[in-house]
C-alpha cells in the first residue's frame, strides 16, 4: 500500500469518525441542539479538523443524500443498452433499495429528519442536486442535447418520487424490506398507467361528436395540478389562464411564441413583489426578461405574478422563453400565482424554494427588491462562500440602488467580518446587458477549461 493510499485511507476513517459521532448525537440529543464542538468532542478530533471534512452540520447529514445520488448515477449507467427508460427506472430504483438498505445509518437518518425541520431542509437542499444529476445520466443514456429536455427531467423526477414513495412505506413498516416496497411502487404505477390507457381508449372521439350536427363546444380549461415538492404525493389545484389557440391545455415550451428552450442554460432572477418607486426599476426588468429569451436563457424565479416578479416573467415568456416558477403553498393561497409559467413548482416551505431555485439554475441575477431579494440572494452567495457551488452570482445596481449595500460590503471588509477575496463572490453590473455578457463570459471560461482537460486526459478537477 502506498504513502497516498495510506494517507487516503486515514483520512477516511477519520471522516466516518466524525459522521458515526455525529449520527449519535443527532439521534439522542436532537440535530438543531447538537453543536459541532460536541461533535468534534465526541469524536476526538479538533473543530478545525470538522470542518476539514465537512462545512456544516447541514453538509454531514446530507452525506447518507449525496452517496444516494451516485448510486443513482451510477445504476442508470450500468443498466442494459437494450432497456427502455421505464426498465432503466425501475432497474435503478429496484438496485438503489438494496444499497440503501444496506448502509445502516439510513433508518436513523430518516428518523433524524423526520424530527427536525431544519435537518429535513439539509436532506432536501442535496436531493434536488441529485435529481439534476440523475436528469444528467439520463441525458448521456438518452443521447439528449441537455439535462434540461422534457424526458431526461421526466426520468429523473419519476426516479426520485419512486425511490422516495418506496423509502417511506419502509420506513412507515408498510413493508418489511425496502426491495419489497420499491416493487409495489412500480407495481401500482404500471396499474395506473394502464387504467389511463384503457379509459383514453374508452372516450368516445371529439370528430365523432362533431358530425351530431352539434356545433363543438369551446375546450374546458382543465384543473391543473402544481408539482407539491415537499410531499409528492399531494398535489394542489389551480388554474392556468389559456389562450384559445392552445385548446385548454397546460402551457408548454412548445405553446410559447418561439418555443425556445433554454439553450444556453438558466438564470436564476431574485426581484421585488412591488415596482417600487422608481420607474427604471420596471424598464430594468423587462429588459432583463427580454435580452434573456432573446439569448436562450431560461428563467427561473419565485413564481408570482407581482411586481418586478411578474413583469420580468411576462417579458421572457413574450419573447418565447422558458419561465419556471418555485412557489411555496402559503404565497399560492393568496393567490399571486402566475397562470402562465412554462412551469410552476409547489414547495412546502421558503427553505425548500431557496434550494430547488438553486438547482435549477446555472447563474443568478438580483434586481432591486427587499427583504425577500437579499435574504434569497445572500443565502446563495454564502454556498459559493462555503464551495458548495461556484454559479455565478451579479447584483444589477439599478439607477444606484445597490450602492449603499455596497458600501456595507466594504465596510463589512474593513471589520474583518468579511474577507477581501470573497467580495469578488458578488459581481455588480449596471445594467442586464453587463450582467449577462459577464454570465456569457463565465460560461465560457469553464466551457474552455473543460475543453482543455478532456484534451489533455485530466479528469474533472475538485
Amino acid at each position: 500500500m502506498t504513502r497516498d493510499s495510506l494517507q487516503a485511507r486515514k483520512q477516511q476513517l477519520v471522516r466516518s469518525a466524525i459522521f458515526d459521532a455525529a449520527i449519535e448525537l443527532f439521534a439522542t440529543k436532537g440535530f438543531d441542539e447538537t453543536t459541532v464542538e460536541e461533535v468534534a468532542q465526541s469524536a476526538g478530533v479538533s473543530r478545525r479538523s470538522f470542518f476539514r471534512y465537512f462545512a456544516s452540520k447541514d453538509d454531514l447529514l446530507a452525506q447518507n443524500v449525496i452517496q444516494y445520488g451516485v448510486a443513482l448515477t451510477a445504476a442508470i449507467a450500468a443498466c442494459p443498452s437494450t432497456f427502455t427508460p421505464l426498465e432503466v427506472v425501475q432497474e435503478t430504483v429496484l438496485s438503489v433499495a438494496k444499497h440503501t438498505v444496506a448502509n445502516p445509518r439510513t433508518r436513523q437518518v430518516i428518523e433524524i429528519s423526520e424530527r427536525s425541520a431544519s435537518a429535513k431542509q439539509a436532506q432536501m437542499s442535496r436531493l434536488v442536486e441529485v435529481e439534476d444529476d440523475v436528469a444528467t445520466a439520463f441525458a448521456a443514456r438518452l443521447r439528449s442535447a441537455s439535462k434540461y429536455d422534457l424526458r431526461p427531467r421526466l426520468l429523473a423526477s419519476l426516479t426520485i418520487s419512486s425511490m422516495n414513495v418506496a423509502i417511506i412505506a419502509w420506513f412507515r413498516g408498510e413493508y418489511q424490506d425496502l426491495s419489497t416496497a420499491a416493487k409495489q411502487v412500480f407495481s401500482n404505477l404500471t396499474r395506473i398507467v394502464c387504467d389511463q390507457t384503457n379509459s383514453n381508449r374508452s372516450k368516445p372521439n371529439a370528430t365523432t361528436k362533431a358530425k351530431t350536427g352539434n356545433s363543438p363546444q369551446p375546450a374546458k380549461i382543465p384543473r391543473v395540478e402544481a408539482v407539491n415538492q415537499s410531499d409528492p404525493g399531494r398535489t394542489f389545484p389551480r388554474q392556468r389562464t389559456v389562450s384559445p389557440n392552445r385548446g385548454g391545455y397546460p402551457v408548454s415550451m412548445s405553446d410559447l411564441p418561439g418555443g425556445k428552450p433554454a439553450s444556453a442554460g438558466r438564470i436564476c432572477v431574485f426581484c421585488g413583489s412591488s415596482v417600487g418607486a422608481n420607474p427604471k426599476y420596471l424598464i430594468e426588468a423587462k429588459s432583463l426578461g427580454q435580452q434573456m429569451a432573446g439569448g436562450g436563457w431560461g428563467m427561473v424565479y419565485g413564481g408570482t405574478s407581482v411586481g418586478l416578479m411578474g413583469a420580468i416573467a411576462d417579458a421572457a415568456l413574450s419573447g418565447g422563453g422558458e419561465v419556471i416558477g418555485v412557489l411555496p403553498q402559503a404565497l399560492q393561497d393568496r393567490e399571486v400565482a402566475h397562470q402562465g409559467l412554462t412551469k410552476l413548482h409547489m414547495v412546502g416551505s421558503m427553505h425548500e424554494r431557496k434550494a430547488l431555485m438553486a438547482s435549477l439554475s446555472d447563474a443568478f441575477i438580483a434586481l432591486p427588491g427587499g427583504y425577500g431579494t437579499l435574504d434569497e440572494f445572500f443565502e446563495i452567495v454564502t454556498w459559493a462562500q462555503l464551495n458548495i457551488h461556484s454559479k455565478p452570482c451579479v447584483l444589477i445596481n439599478t439607477d444606484g440602488y445597490y450602492d449603499f449595500l455596497l458600501r456595507f460590503l466594504d465596510h463589512a471588509v474593513r471589520e474583518e467580518f468579511v474577507r477581501p477575496v470573497n467580495l469578488r463572490l458578488v459581481q455588480t453590473a449596471a445594467d442586464c446587458a453587463e450582467a449577462l455578457h459577464w454570465i456569457e463570459q463565465q460560461r465560457d471560461k469553464a466551457s474552455l477549461n473543460q475543453n482543455v482537460s478532456a484534451q489533455n486526459g485530466d479528469g474533472p478537477k475538485p
